[in-house]
């Protein structure tokens, strides 16, 4: 089968005021994804992970979004099935 390469943005991080208070005293510096591996096959299944980068409290909770196959809410990615090779 075909070999995928895998490019996933990170659609947003969400950002909600923590703890009841009335100040964000947060800053979200950036966002690093990683699919393992970054090369697949047609069809296959994987697992991405997101880290979210700053200062003060806020939540590190990712969406994602794939332009071709599918992710869910949890980073589990299922490439699409193809049978040329495709950028993803």
């Amino acid at each position: 089968m075909s070999k995928l390469k895998i490019w996933l943005v990170v659609a947003g991080v969400l950002w909600v005021a923590g703890c009841g208070s009335t100040k964000n005293n947060f800053t979200v510096t950036g966002v690093s994804a990683v699919c393992v591996p970054s090369r697949i096959q047609s069809g296959q299944v994987i697992t991405c992970a997101a880290t979210v980068y700053g200062t003060g409290v806020f939540l590190t909770t990712v969406g994602w979004t794939a332009s071709a196959g599918t992710i869910d809410s949890t980073g589990t990615y299922t490439a699409p099935v193809v049978t040329s090779p495709l950028s993803v």
